[in-house]
Formats: structure tokens, C-alpha cells, sequence
């Protein structure tokens, strides 16, 4: 989940308590600007340039520069013990770039933002929120490539041995294993930092303020996701002076508890959607009760899990066993709420499910779950503790509540408390959970689908900012830029001038219907596939095409063979137009049956190919539920004349043999045609491509 967190300045004056004033604002600005204008940044000895590899980055020619900045461990103590944080500069090509760069931070805690955002904006420089200025993506301390890294392997192994347990563990002694796992990362964490309560929200907003100082910046601009933003405000609170504008994606209060007010956004969202479901006339008839029904499925699954194969996140090639129970399937489908092109087809998936179909949930959602082995759960805990180790699980809201939601926010809450004292971390003083006041101008966007940070949330951040302005997503989920072409626009346009009024419109599209089954073709094969989840499973049915490719490669020979040599005889009198028997015209015709077959099967998938990618452009995930949009299944009947002349060619092969037509050659070679037809035609048929114009 990508969470929050909050932290106290240790021995700092608390520099944000005194708010700039417009014109205070103005001249800063001019000032940073005036001078950054007279040449390139100058670095310090902090930075240390490295190759990009290291990062896992392709530069692809583009300008990009990778490194290590040094900074305290603790910024009261700069002579003390230093860790290094992993940044990658990837410099504008603009012909007009603006001075002030964009930090670019990720959520969690503990997210990777060199790994979600880096390659992104590297390889795809359209999908930058600011094209016109550089933008600076470092992995906060104690994330996957800052040094040191409070991974912990030792969770994500006991996570994964959990959900395919071959020892048929009991649920006490799984959380057990678990527990064990926490403590030994804490233990192991705790040797190799020193001092793992260094890793928090307040030394992470002093950081960006040395990363600034190191990289030779002067005013520079913010943008913040999910904990991101929490940053963002923590660095609004103790470095105003440099921020230019601030953006805040998926907005966190610093008043949120994540240890005790989750479940009222869980409530939310689950509401949002049974009961939006409900509102659409043709969601509610295909897919009636489906709260109550999810819920007995859950429960269900709680009695009796339900063992399905899925992909090892470690080994593509390898298949696991996962036992599926109802905690596990709930868990499954709120980490999908986070994407926001899932969205419409939650509905479809939960309704599959109860019908026993989980290809969705195997073959996509809980690889990616399990398989995230750049979230610093080390990170994670720290900051949550520090934060919210003294809460009390019992605050839990109890009334107006599902009970099965309780039971499980209960359950984490209690386990994280205690997590919190063994790990030991310190207690930060509480009035660093106060609202941050600021008068730095700040766009905040939300998405009404959002999980766990709903349009609120902005709205309550935003009472503590002079210099707010607040845009909602109505089809939006968890975080708004890269993705959204609008999100990327305003975005850029307010930073270019964060005090002028923006042009929003764009944002207020409406969100789409809930797909229902009318609106999808199964692909029986497909679904198959996906639900193994491995590259085996999904190079068996890609060998279907291979198949339909090795048909269309022999009949292509049938272009220079028949096509032409055929017209050129028939102008030069070789050939006549018209014979007298049936036989002799199947003779004369039948040389352009593979030539028709071959251009209506590659037809197929050229028209196929090109209205599959517009529908999957526009939601990806289609595929990953064995589905192609109904609104293309007239391709299909390209296909069907395919081979219906198929049929024909192979009339014409007995016609040709019965009655000695042609040559003895002509008759092996067109027999071949013929049979590459079958191939291509059984290939179409166990690819599920014939069947889906009647499903």
C-alpha cells in the first residue's frame, strides 16, 4: 500500500512555522532565478557521478546523468555517519528550458522512485509532467538503490511461502513465520544502519534540501506521490525558502493514521464501486448482489482455498501452487484498485471469480504482489513507527463498519504495533502530525477511484495552504501524472506559472461504464494461458501463431508461383480464360484459391492487429482477463471466409487428382497449399480466433 508518514526536526529550528509573504515569495524567486541564469549548476564534492547501469537505466542516447550524493544520516549531526542516495538527472532537451528543476518523489514509504519513474521518462519523453525543465528522480534513504537499502528479503520469502504453503500450515502458524521474518530484517537492519530510527520523513525532506545544495540548484519545484507527498509537505514545513511550486498526486494528511483509519477508506471505495455498479442499469442485471456474493465468496474461500498455478515472481519459467483463501483474494483485489485502467472491469473479475474463474488474480495480480522486490519494507516500517507507534488498534471504528474488514484492519494493526516495538524504533514527538501551513503555491490532484487517498484528503491539505488549487479526476485512481496526457499538462502549465488561474476542463471526464460480458469475446485459450501465468503457458499459445505463420509463409510462395505466372500466361493466350468442362475451370481457377485464402487470413490479422491495439492502448488489461472487446468481432468473419476458401482449396486438391489436372508437380505443390491452409485454419482455431464470432 502505498502509505504516509510524518517526523519532527531533531535539533533544527522549525523553519516553516514563519510563512513567506507574496512579495517575500516574488523576490525570492527573481533572485534564484537571476542567478541560476548565469551559467550551469555547479556540483559539490557530495556528488559522484556513476554509470547508469547501475541503475538499471538505458540512456538510449538521451541526456541523462547518474550518481550517489552523500548526506548525514542524521543533518543535525553533518559530521557524523553518511549514507549515499542513488539520483538520476534526466536533463531536458527543450530549446527553452526553465532553471528550476523538478524533484520527482515516489510513494510507499519505501517505494523505488529510480525504478517506477526513471526508465519511464528516459525512453518515453512524452510521458514527462514537465518537458521543459530537468527532472531529478532519487530512491529516498533506505530505498532500493540508496545505500544503505532496509530491504527485506527475509518478509517477501515468508509472504510467498505463505500463499503456496506445501506444509499445510495453520493460519497461526503462517502469521507466525511471518512475525519470525519481521524480526530477523529488524535485527539484521538494526547491526548494518546503527540507527534504524534515522530513517524518517524529516531527514527525508532534508535530504532533498542537500540534494538541491549538492546538484547546485537554486529554486527548484516538487512534485510528490502518494507518501510523495507527505514529503512534499514536510518539505514545504522545513525548506520553503527554495520551493518554487509544489505538486502533491494522491494527497496524504499528515493527520492520516495508516495504523487506524484505513478501513474508512476501504469502506469508501468498496462503497463506491457496489454501489456505483448498482446506479448502471446494465452492471446491476449482469452482475446482481455482487457485494453479498463477494462477500460468501470470500468467506468461502476462507473454509475451503482454492489452489491455483501461478508464475514464481523470482523464475518466469517456474510454476507455483498458490492456495487462494478469501484474505488473500481480498488483499489481491484492493492492490488492483491502485491501477486506474482496472477499474471498469472490477465487476467482471470479482463476478469470474465466484464463477470460479481467478485467471485475473493468478496470472496478474498476485505475481505483481508478491513479486515486488524493490519495496523497502524496512523503509516502511520505520517510518510508520516513528510515526504512529503509540496508536491504539482499539480506535479502530467499529460501527457503520463490515465486520470482516474490522477483524482484518484489527488484525494488522495490533501486529504493527508490536512489529514497532521490537523493531524499536523511536517515538517522534506528536506535534509533527500537525497540518503544515504554507503560502508555496501548490497543485494538488486526486482521483475520485482512489483507494486509499480519496479527493478529501486534498481538500484537507489544502486548508493549511494559502496557494492551493485542487483538481479531481473522476475516472482517476492512485496518482494522476505519467499516465494522463490532461494530468501531464496541467501539471507543466502550473509550473510554468504556479499564481495563474488554471484550464482544468480536461480533467472532468466522466469515468467509463463497468465492462459487462456483453461488452467482451472470451478467448477460452487465452484465458488459459494467462491464469498459468508462465512463460510456458505463454509460449504454448503463441505457438498457435507460429503455427498460422508457417500456413501463411507456404501460401505466400503461391503469389510468384500462381499469381503471376498465371496473368502472364493469360496475356500471352497460354491460358484459357474460359474452359469448356468443370473440371477444366477448377483447373484455370483453382491457382487463385490460396492466393484469395492468403490475403483474407493476413488481412484478418492486419485489421485484427491494428483494432486490437487501439482497444488495448486504451485499457491493457483486457488481455489479462482472456478477453478482446465485443466491438471487433466482425473482424472475425474475415477470418471464417478464410476458411471457407480454404474449403474450397481443397475441393479443388480432389478435383485436380480425380481428373488428372495439370502436372504431376502442380498437383504435389498445389496439395501443399491446401495443407498449409490447415494449418493456418487449426492454428486460428486453437488460438480461439474462429469460435469467437459465436461467443
Amino acid at each position: 500500500m502505498n502509505s504516509i508518514t510524518t517526523q519532527s526536526l531533531k535539533g533544527e529550528t522549525k523553519r516553516g512555522s514563519a510563512i513567506l509573504s507574496p512579495a517575500a515569495w516574488l523576490l525570492v524567486t527573481f533572485l534564484s532565478a537571476s542567478l541560476f541564469a548565469g551559467g550551469p549548476p555547479v556540483r559539490t564534492n557530495a556528488w559522484q557521478q556513476t554509470d547508469c547501469n547501475v541503475f538499471q537505466i538505458k540512456t538510449e542516447g538521451r541526456d541523462v546523468e547518474c550518481g550517489f550524493i552523500t548526506v548525514p544520516r542524521r543533518h543535525a549531526e553533518p559530521n557524523g555517519p553518511a549514507i549515499r542516495l542513488a539520483t538520476v538527472i534526466v536533463k531536458s532537451d527543450a530549446e527553452k528550458r526553465v532553471p528550476e528543476p523538478l524533484f520527482i518523489a515516489q510513494g510507499g514509504p519505501g517505494g523505488s522512485s529510480i525504478k517506477s519513474f526513471a526508465q519511464l521518462l528516459v525512453s518515453f519523453p512524452e510521458l514527462r509532467p514537465a518537458k521543459n525543465r530537468d527532472l531529478v528522480v532519487w530512491d529516498q534513504r533506505g530505498t532500493f538503490f540508496s545505500r544503505p537499502a532496509l530491504l527485506c528479503p527475509e518478509v517477501s520469502k515468508a509472504e510467498l511461502e505463505a500463499v503456496t504453503d506445501t506444509k499445510n500450515r495453520s493460519e497461526t502458524e503462517k502469521d507466525e513465520m511471518e512475525r519470525a521474518a519481521y524480526r530477523v530484517c529488524g535485527e539484521r537492519l538494526a547491526r548494518e544502519t546503527s540507527d534504524l530510527s534515522a530513517f524518517n520523513t524529516v531527514e527525508n525532506a532534508n535530504d532533498v534540501e542537500a540534494i538541491r545544495n549538492a546538484l547546485g540548484y537554486g529554486m527548484i519545484t516538487f512534485y510528490g506521490a502518494s507518501y510523495g507527498t507527505e514529503l512534499g509537505q514536510y518539505l514545504m514545513r522545513q525548506h520553503p525558502a527554495n520551493l518554487r511550486a509544489v505538486v502533491l498526486d494522491a494527497v496524504v494528511p499528515t493527520q492520516f493514521n495508516l495504523v487506524t483509519q484505513v478501513s474508512s477508506a476501504k469502506q469508501r471505495i468498496a462503497q463506491k464501486y457496489f454501489q456505483g455498479c448498482e446506479r448502471e442499469a446494465a452492471c446491476r442485471e449482469a452482475y446482481p448482489d455482487l457485494a453479498k456474493r463477494l462477500l460468501t465468496l470470500l468467506d468461502r474461500l476462507d473454509r475451503q482455498p482454492v489452489k491455483l498455478p501461478m508464475r514464481d515472481p523470482n523464475s518466469p519459467a517456474r510454476t507455483l501452487t498458490v492456495k487462494l483463501t478469501g484474505e488473500t483474494l481480498a488483499d489481491a483485489l484492493y492492490q488492483g484498485l491502485y491501477i486506474r485502467d482496472i477499474r471498469p472491469l472490477i465487476p467482471y473479475i470479482i463476478d469470474r471469480a465466484d464463477h470460479g474463474d481467478f485467471t485475473f488474480i493468478s496470472g496478474l495480480l498476485l505475481p505483481l504482489q508478491l513479486g515486488n522486490d524493490d519495496h523497502a519494507i524496512g523503509m516502511y516500517t520505520t517510518v510508520i513507527c516513528a510515526e504512529r507507534g503509540d496508536s491504539n488498534p482499539s480506535a479502530i471504528r467499529v460501527s457503520g463498519f463490515n465486520p470482516r474488514l474490522v477483524r482484518t484492519e484489527l488484525k494488522d494493526a495490533q501486529e504493527l504495533i508490536a512489529l514497532c516495538k521490537n523493531w524499536n524504533i523511536e517515538l517522534l514527538p506528536r506535534d509533527v502530525l500537525e497540518p503544515v501551513r504554507s503560502d508555496v503555491p501548490t497543485l494538488l490532484l486526486s482521483g475520485d477511484f482512489d483507494p486509499i487517498t480519496p479527493p478529501a484528503f486534498a481538500a484537507q491539505v489544502a486548508a493549511g495552504l494559502r496557494r492551493a488549487t485542487l483538481v479531481t479526476f473522476p475516472r482517476g485512481a492512485h496518482g494522476q501524472a505519467f499516465e494522463s496526457p490532461c494530468a501531464n499538462e496541467i501539471i507543466e502549465t502550473f509550473l510554468n506559472n504556479p499564481t495563474a488561474s488554471l484550464n482544468t476542463s480536461c480533467a472532468a471526464t466522466a469515468p467509463s461504464n463497468f465492462v459487462v460480458p456483453s461488452d467482451l469475446i472470451v478467448l477460452p485459450q487465452l484465458r488459459t494461458a494467462i491464469a498459468e501465468g508462465t512463460q510456458r503457458g505463454l509460449m504454448s499459445y503463441a505457438f498457435r501463431f507460429i503455427m498460422i505463420a508457417a500456413g501463411l509463409a507456404v501460401l505466400l510462395t503461391a503469389i510468384p508461383v500462381y499469381a503471376v505466372v498465371e496473368v502472364i500466361a493469360c496475356l500471352r493466350g497460354r491460358r484459357p480464360l474460359a474452359a469448356a468442362t468443370f473440371g477444366a475451370r477448377l483447373s484455370a481457377a483453382a491457382p487463385w484459391l490460396p492466393v484469395l485464402t492468403l490475403l483474407l487470413f493476413a488481412g484478418f490479422f492486419v485489421v485484427f492487429a491494428g483494432q486490437l491495439f487501439a482497444t488495448l492502448n486504451e485499457n491493457p488489461f483486457l488481455a489479462f482477463v482472456g478477453t478482446v472487446p465485443s466491438s471487433i468481432r466482425w473482424v472475425f468473419a474475415i477470418a471464417w471466409l478464410g476458411v471457407v476458401v480454404t474449403v474450397l482449396m481443397g475441393t479443388a486438391t480432389l478435383v485436380l487428382w480425380k481428373q488428372r489436372q495439370r502436372t504431376l508437380v502442380g498437383r504435389i505443390y498445389y496439395s501443399f497449399l491446401f495443407l498449409a491452409g490447415l494449418v493456418a485454419t487449426l492454428g486460428l482455431w486453437q488460438a480461439g480466433l474462429l469460435s469467437a464470432l459465436f461467443d
